[in-house]
This record gives C-alpha cells, sequence and structure tokens, in this order.
C-alpha cells in the first residue's frame, strides 16, 4: 500500500474497536514476525506463496 502498510492499518482498525479477523499475508517466515503480527491484532498469518486450500481453510475457521 502507497501510504500506510497493513501492520499500520490493523492497529488503527484494533484501536478503533473493529474485531473483523484479519489475515496477514506475508513473505516473511512465520516464526520471525509472528509475535509482532499478532501483538498488533491480527488473527492469523498466511506466508506467500500458499497453496489456495490453506487460505480456504484459514477462512472458513473465521466464518463458521
Amino acid at each position: 500500500m502507497p501510504m500506510i502498510n497493513g501492520l499500520e492499518t490493523t492497529k488503527i482498525l484494533r484501536s478503533n474497536g473493529v474485531e473483523v479477523p484479519i489475515i496477514a499475508v506475508t513473505a516473511f517466515e512465520k516464526d520471525q514476525i509472528a509475535e509482532d503480527i499478532y501483538k498488533i491484532g491480527f488473527n492469523d498469518i498466511l506466508v506467500k506463496p500458499f497453496n489456495s486450500n490453506d487460505l480456504y481453510q484459514i477462512i472458513f475457521q473465521y466464518t463458521k
């Protein structure tokens, strides 16, 4: 995103009480960023490149 990244966007959403599930889609290794991602308020992490089935499983997990 040109003006703001997903981390900052999530911080703003969470600080305004938005509780919708937020999934981080990243090229970083999950072990490298998991602690920070969850602390900010993301619900889950999907590492690129990813299998579409992994995406569907995560979406299903948060929409049932």
